[in-house]
């Protein structure tokens, strides 16, 4: 599957008309997405460091190695343990299902 299948061009495109996610982020958030057989939309992805300041998101949007998505109410936790086996970390959990996850660099 491609992002197309599951993401819309709105979603990867920062303010600045371009799209700064990394192949290896964009290719684990399609998996977890997959496994997880439901809906995810992002709600942050990753971002330019004039629109980083704006929102005031961590380093990690503009090094393209983190994503803030929101799934129904209820899907969540399966999420997280989804993310979990993908070996994502820096996981965090809002209220009403969105929740942050940031993707390692790799090694």
């Amino acid at each position: 599957m491609s992002q197309k299948d599951y993401f819309t061009e709105p979603e990867f495109t920062c303010c600045c008309d371009k799209n700064h996610f990394k192949d290896e982020t964009l290719n684990r958030l399609i998996k977890v997405r997959e496994c997880h057989g439901k809906p995810i939309v992002i709600n942050s992805g990753c971002c330019c460091p004039v629109h980083n300041a704006h929102v005031n998101a961590t380093m990690t949007h503009t090094a393209r190695q983190a994503v803030d998505v929101q799934v129904a109410l209820g899907g969540a936790y399966r999420l997280i343990q989804i993310a979990q086996e993908e070996d994502f970390t820096g996981i965090g959990v809002k209220q009403k299902g969105a929740f942050k996850r940031t993707i390692p660099s790799p090694g």
